[in-house]
């Protein structure tokens, strides 16, 4: 599980392993260095650097098929 909170409004969001696990293979897929979400509270865009989305999941842990 991550927090994470948004710069704009400071709502806090929780992400799941599973959120995570998603977010990390579409980031590998596009070669991307950054996951975007989306604050529910006020649509600010929240950049999240992937490498510490890593560090969330288990080493062992495995990625989703992204079609």
């Amino acid at each position: 599980m991550m927090q994470v909170r948004c710069q704009r409004c400071g709502w806090m969001l929780t992400l799941g392993r599973e959120a995570i696990a998603v977010a990390v293979a579409e980031a590998q897929q596009s070669h991307e260095q950054h996951h975007v979400i989306d604050c529910p509270h006020c649509r600010h865009a929240i950049k999240v650097p992937v490498a510490d989305l890593r560090r969330r999941l288990p080493a062992n842990y495995p990625l989703p098929e992204i079609a």
